[in-house]
């Protein structure tokens, strides 16, 4: 007669176990879906901090190829795998002048670990692009767009414009007008950029 009871009392353990069970696997999930993937929030959080306009979806960023100050073609392709910062800029653009040094440190601080900036020039002649690039002691690489055809095909009506593209070769944001790309806001999102990059060799400091 008692075995019955505690039959009961087993099932009742049982169905109480189930119940924290299944409450604890509901919880991972709301975890799961609120806290990952990480680099997907903090991208778009820095995003928005430093004003850049997410491109979503993202879209595959038009291949080019340009001369650099020396002659020399330097082709987008040759950067796949690594976060591409792509700044249309003019010499006589004071907001261009502006964030230009702030862009020279964001490089230095990132240049070893899967990103580049590549400058593009708008319709200016080697000379005057060497002699700015000199006097403010800029070293990433400056592009000559003499016909503005990358300013075209990426959609560029308004300098400095700038175009973040990702390790995959996505255009994942936009940014027009000046600002300090070397801030906590700026070296933040290049960092939400690269959390994925092989070529990273440490988590750099902001």
């Amino acid at each position: 007669m008692r075995q019955p009871r505690r039959l009961s009392r087993t099932r009742h353990r049982d169905g109480f176990i189930a119940q924290w069970a299944w409450l604890a696997v509901g919880l991972g999930l709301v975890a799961g879906f609120t806290v990952f993937p990480p680099s997907v929030q903090a991208k778009d959080h820095y995003a928005s901090t430093i004003g850049v306009i997410k491109v979503e979806p993202p879209m595959e960023a038009p291949e080019f190829s340009l001369p650099d100050v020396e002659g020399k073609q330097v082709a987008l392709k040759d950067f796949r795998g690594s976060v591409v910062f792509l700044n249309v800029w003019a010499s006589w653009c004071p907001a261009c002048r502006a964030e230009m040094p702030s862009m020279e440190r964001l490089y230095q601080k990132f240049k070893d670990h899967g990103f580049t900036i590549l400058a593009v020039n708008l319709r200016e002649n080697p000379a005057t692009v060497r002699v700015f690039m000199e006097q403010f002691r800029l070293t990433f690489p400056a592009l000559l767009d003499r016909r503005g055809k990358v300013a075209s095909l990426y959609g560029v009506w308004s300098i400095p414009t700038t175009v973040l593209i990702d390790l995959n070769g996505n255009i994942v944001g936009r940014a027009i007008g000046g600002r300090d790309w070397s801030s906590q806001k700026g070296c933040r999102y290049i960092g939400s950029l690269l959390a994925q990059s092989k070529l990273a060799k440490a988590e750099v400091a902001c």
